[in-house]
């Protein structure tokens, strides 16, 4: 029924959009014609207008952020068409886990989407992923998100084959930058204890310079959930001797937490710019078994130092010189499996990266993009283990050598007319060999210098270089004002590297093929986009993890045999049918296969997902209404060892629907505001699906209940 009401919806939008009137409606000092020619950086690291751009392109805005009200960049990127957000506490996804389009990863958060802060890349160099864990920015300190779906490798490189995310929040005072200080206390079913948070935003501009400084603080209780209520099977889980927990009532009480703090600097300087972030996240996260104690908790630092330079030394040529540290620790101690177990891992990562970029417009019809980039990642880990069946669970994994890649990229724009521009780009990643080694130690003494017990093994290697091509086509077709055609093709690839132990030591680059015919409809009172898209994947890792106490622990198996296809629509309608009232509906239909099963139902991939926003902005105050639906999501299926049957790992988790409200009173006294927002108004009880490492929580991981969250700030 729910599925039937949003197909309804968007049915009978259209007509009612279509049959409004003329009158130019301006939201925000925009037309939404006007909206679409606003250029940004993110889509082919120059500017372009949105129209212009070859892919699916959505621009929240400040003001937008503002009008719904939202808590958090989780809660923005739930509510864009074609996104949803999968939580199954564990680990690295516990913070955010998005799919795309019909495709996500259990086996690591975001790693099909490039995600930048100011345009600097977030990525985790230790297994390929964008976790939120190191990407904590507070949502009043954002001024725009820009979203690009569809293969983006070409410019990206690995980790971009379902598009990029950039937030920005560097924005000059001209070009809408705030000053401002805010304080959020917030109430969620079922946390035991409200939530809170600080967020300071200092922006600065004059002449040549222009600082920007944001800096936040948040903490979170964590839900308060039965951990019976999430099994099909709670009495195997709880009153099992060997996990010595004896206790049906345990929860996830003070076992699921958060803190976040995070401090952003950016600073121009006539053509030299900057940029510094540092993150630091306290979480908490379930592994295997419900914990036995305190929980198990990550404990996340992360730095990003950009300097570069941007200059246009000739008419025709501009040049974007940048190079950046990275530097990345996370500690993992886990509570788990029984009292007499412990695990501590540590994972150090760093490196830089050089990019050297070149803009050349020598011809009127002509502009080329030639990019350089060098990247360069050192790992290593160190694991202090004890498991009561285990003998030699010290050790540490390390590599010999700086792990190096090397990219060539380009993008051609050619304008063949006024109406045609076609657009084609190449890029070409030689990843150099490297190996990866593991050091066992005698388990029964402790610290760093453990004798080494018998021989060191190779682990994950990459025994010879490897070159890794990533292509895209597009042609755009200005039909008049009003219709905007693009045609896109694209290819794009994702590196299977880490520690993590495989049974495949040089397994190829997953390896996504996408087309996408795209339409836009704009006046100035409505925009409609459309979209139909055919996506194929290939190498997708498959890894299943279980504790065995014959085998000595833990059984990690993986193969990188995977394929799976999506074929999808998308429609997102944005009127404005009367001064300052904004609404916008948007579907997402895909259906994704899986060709090695094709009779079964692909994993993690909801068939519909809806959104709908209403808002009304007086500018003394602004009300407003969201909603966000999510279809029913099956789990993993898991074969036989012959391959002849098997079983899902969980239960398929319904479909659901999330109602939110908000109302801002903008000038309460000499720029003071303050904003009311509640999500889930219905409490409506939302379920993700298990993965392999929570397969115990068959029933699936219980998401937020009603929530209302009260902030109270000072732009200045």
């Amino acid at each position: 029924m729910k599925k039937l009401m949003f197909v309804i919806v968007v049915i009978l939008w259209f007509p009612a959009s279509s049959i409004a009137g003329e009158s130019k409606m301006v939201m925000n000092d925009f037309s939404l014609a006007d909206m679409l020619n606003i250029e940004i950086y993110s889509a082919g690291k120059k500017a372009e207008k949105v129209i212009e751009i070859p892919a699916s392109v959505k621009i929240i805005t400040r003001e937008e952020i503002q009008l719904y009200g939202y808590r958090s960049i989780l809660e923005v990127l739930e509510h864009i068409s074609g996104i949803y957000h999968l939580n199954p506490y564990t680990l690295t996804h516990t913070l955010g886990s998005f799919g795309i389009r019909g495709v996500w990863t259990s086996s690591g958060p975001n790693g099909n989407t490039a995600i930048l802060v100011n345009g600097v890349n977030q990525f985790e160099y230790k297994d390929n992923t964008n976790p939120f864990s190191k990407i904590t920015v507070p949502v009043e300190a954002v001024d725009r998100i820009e979203i690009i779906k569809g293969p983006m490798a070409v410019m990206y490189g690995s980790g971009a084959s379902q598009g990029v995310i950039n937030i920005i929040t560097n924005a000059s005072e001209k070009d809408g930058g705030v000053n401002l200080v805010a304080g959020s206390i917030g109430w969620e079913q079922p946390n035991p204890e409200p939530s809170h948070s600080m967020t300071a935003k200092y922006t600065d501009g004059e002449g040549d310079f222009n600082l920007n400084i944001n800096a936040s603080f948040s903490k979170n209780s964590g839900p308060d959930i039965k951990f019976r209520n999430m099994s099909n099977e709670p009495e195997q889980m709880l009153m099992n001797p060997m996990y010595n927990i004896m206790d049906m009532e345990l929860s996830t009480r003070n076992r699921l937490e958060h803190e976040n703090k995070y401090l952003n600097l950016a600073a121009v300087y006539k053509d030299f710019y900057a940029d510094i972030s540092y993150n630091e996240t306290d979480q908490e996260f379930y592994f295997v078994v419900p914990p036995v104690d305190n929980g198990s908790i990550l404990s996340y630092k992360a730095t990003n130092v950009l300097i570069g330079l941007k200059k246009a030394p000739l008419d025709y040529l501009s040049l974007d010189y940048s190079l950046r540290y990275f530097k990345s620790n996370r500690d993992n101690d886990y509570d788990n499996i029984n009292t007499d177990y412990w695990n501590y891992s540590f994972f150090a990562t760093h490196g830089y990266e050089i990019e050297l970029l070149h803009q050349l417009s020598a011809l009127d019809n002509l502009d080329a993009t030639i990019g350089l980039n060098y990247t360069s990642v050192e790992k290593n880990v160190y694991v202090d283990a004890y498991v009561p069946l285990s003998k030699d669970m010290n050790y540490i994994i390390e590599t010999n050598a700086p792990v190096a890649t090397s990219s060539v990229f380009t993008q051609l724009d050619y304008q063949a007319c006024t109406s045609l521009k076609i657009v084609a780009g190449a890029r070409l990643d030689h990843a150099a060999s490297y190996k990866i080694y593991d050091r066992r130690y005698d388990p029964k003494t402790s610290g760093p210098d453990y004798p080494l017990v018998g021989t060191v093994t190779t682990l994950t290697s990459r025994s010879k270089s490897r070159n890794i091509s990533n292509y895209r086509l597009a042609s755009i077709y200005t039909m008049n004002d009003n219709n905007v055609f693009k045609f896109l093709y694209g290819e794009a690839t994702r590196n299977h590297t880490g520690t993590n132990l495989s049974q495949n030591k040089k397994p190829d680059p997953e390896k996504t093929k996408t087309f996408e015919f795209n339409h836009i409809f704009t006046n100035t009172q409505t925009t409609v986009t459309s979209s139909l898209f055919w996506s194929s994947v290939e190498n997708l890792m498959m890894a299943q993890r279980t504790f065995d106490p014959q085998q000595d622990g833990f059984i990690t198996t993986r193969s990188f045999e995977g394929q799976s296809k999506t074929m999808g629509a998308e429609l997102s309608i944005l009127v404005q049918p009367i001064p300052n009232l904004t609404t916008e509906v948007s579907a997402c239909f895909q259906e994704t296969q899986d060709l090695d099963n094709k009779d079964i139902d692909f994993a993690y991939s909801p068939q519909l997902l809806g959104q709908l926003k209403i808002g009304y902005n007086s500018g003394v105050c602004s009300v407003s209404l969201t909603g966000s639906y999510v279809d029913s999501i099956e789990t993993e299926w898991k074969p036989t060892g012959d391959g002849s049957s098997g079983q899902r790992i969980g239960d398929q988790t319904d479909d659901y629907f999330m109602l939110g409200a908000n109302f801002r009173l903008a000038d309460l006294y000499e720029g003071m505001y303050l904003n009311i927002r509640g999500s889930n108004l219905l409490n409506t009880q939302i379920r993700y699906p298990s993965i392999q490492s929570n397969a115990m929580l068959d029933k699936g991981t219980i998401g937020p209940g009603v929530a209302c969250t009260i902030t109270l700030g000072w732009e200045f």
